[in-house]
């Protein structure tokens, strides 16, 4: 049902007041047509007034039958453009329109996002279309500084494998050599001890989650 047939139908409706309210409401986001990486701030603002106020109702349809029919989404992904908003604001949605962005890059840039601002040394980049090469120069960077503070933090796995690779081969090759009483009775004790701690690490490990 198209915002003109909602609009006709509402003064011989009993409830002609929510049919036109629901109607104003989809005026206001007539790109209901969306793509959800392009839709915009108002449009997610206006699926959460609709969806939480449950204008839908007045249809007669339910907010699965909702979105389908009127919105271009799923219920599921308009459901997480509703909560992409409720957690970043209008800035998340002004930003990916100007250059592709995925949420797990945009959290790492939210600490230099305040209202629809992006900081970058002391400079306050506004971010709206007229701004977009600044925009686009100032997030590149300061993915960029993330991925090197990253890389300088990371764990040399490979090196540290190195290292243990070495400490078996010297450890089976004294072994081969042979032992005296003391030294075994040394050698045994320190695995003992080696063994407790790799244990430990391996516990800690696995009670961490998953981020997947």
């Amino acid at each position: 049902m198209e915002q003109n047939e909602i609009l006709n139908a509402a003064s011989a409706h009993p409830d002609g007041a929510a049919l036109l309210e629901v109607g104003t409401w989809i005026g206001r986001h007539q790109a209901f047509g969306l793509i959800a990486n392009k839709c915009s701030a108002a449009d997610a603002a206006c699926l959460r007034e609709i969806r939480d106020n449950k204008h839908y109702r007045a249809l007669g349809l339910t907010w699965d039958e909702f979105c389908s029919r009127h919105t271009g989404v799923d219920r599921r992904t308009a459901d997480r453009l509703v909560e992409q908003l409720d957690e970043f604001g209008e800035a998340y949605f002004n930003l990916s329109q100007l250059m592709p962005i995925k949420i797990p890059a945009y959290r790492e840039l939210a600490s230099n996002v305040t209202g629809n601002i992006l900081e970058l040394d002391g400079q306050k980049i506004p971010i709206t279309p007229d701004h977009a090469p600044q925009i686009i120069s100032a997030v590149r960077e300061l993915r960029s500084r993330l991925e090197r503070e990253q890389s300088k933090s990371r764990i040399p796995f490979s090196a540290m494998l190195n290292r243990l690779d070495l400490c078996h081969s010297e450890l089976a090759g004294a072994i081969r050599r042979g032992l005296s009483d003391s030294d075994r009775t040394l050698l045994i004790a320190l695995l003992t001890d080696a063994i407790d701690r790799f244990e430990e690490a391996q516990q800690s490990l696995a009670a961490i989650p998953s981020e997947s």
